[in-house]
């Protein structure tokens, strides 16, 4: 398996890209879950704040993964003799997963930011503000974080049952190309 992508296998880096986003995500997520049913306490505010830096970092895996996705074609892994409608609704599923990997962090870092509340990075540096404090946007933010969060979580479940549908049902190589293992897909 060669670092780039080829016409029918994803490369090293975006099998990286892929599954440290997946891992990233299940640790968000599970740490979502667990911050907004604690009391006010110590613990609840380190959740808050590793699930900030996590968004962080999901934000800038997203540029990288999407920077490296231009340069680096995906290979066509969908059966030619697949439908069109098939093919369209995958290709649309991944546009709006993007542009949800986009406003699902963005949306929580100007939360944050009009909320009033630092942005800190692993405790490596804090995120410069760059919206002033402002408690209506804040709501803003924080609808939009929550339904477009519900909305992510619901297209990467889709997406988990898609590929799973093409490698245990069909049996073609859409999963294969993205599974880090040495298998011709």
């Amino acid at each position: 398996m060669g670092f780039k992508n080829s016409d029918k296998k994803y490369g090293i880096m975006a099998q990286l890209f892929h599954w440290g986003m997946f891992v990233n995500f299940v640790v968000i997520y599970s740490v979502a879950i667990q911050m907004t049913d604690l009391p006010d306490s110590d613990e609840k505010f380190a959740l808050y704040g590793l699930h900030k830096a996590l968004g962080v970092l999901a934000l800038f895996l997203v540029m990288l993964r999407l920077s490296w996705k231009m340069m680096n074609p995906a290979p066509q892994t969908l059966e030619a003799d697949e439908s069109a409608l098939v093919k369209k609704a995958a290709h649309l599923m991944h546009i709006v997963l993007y542009c949800l990997m986009f406003v699902v962090p963005m949306s929580g870092m100007a939360m944050s930011m009009s909320g009033g509340y630092p942005i800190r990075f692993f405790d490596l540096f804090t995120v410069p503000s760059i919206i002033d404090k402002n408690k209506d946007i804040a709501g803003i933010m924080h609808e939009v974080h929550e339904i477009a969060g519900w909305a992510l979580l619901a297209l990467v479940v889709g997406h988990i049952a898609a590929a799973l549908w093409h490698g245990v049902v069909k049996k073609d190589r859409v999963l294969k190309a993205m599974l880090p293992v040495n298998s011709k897909a």
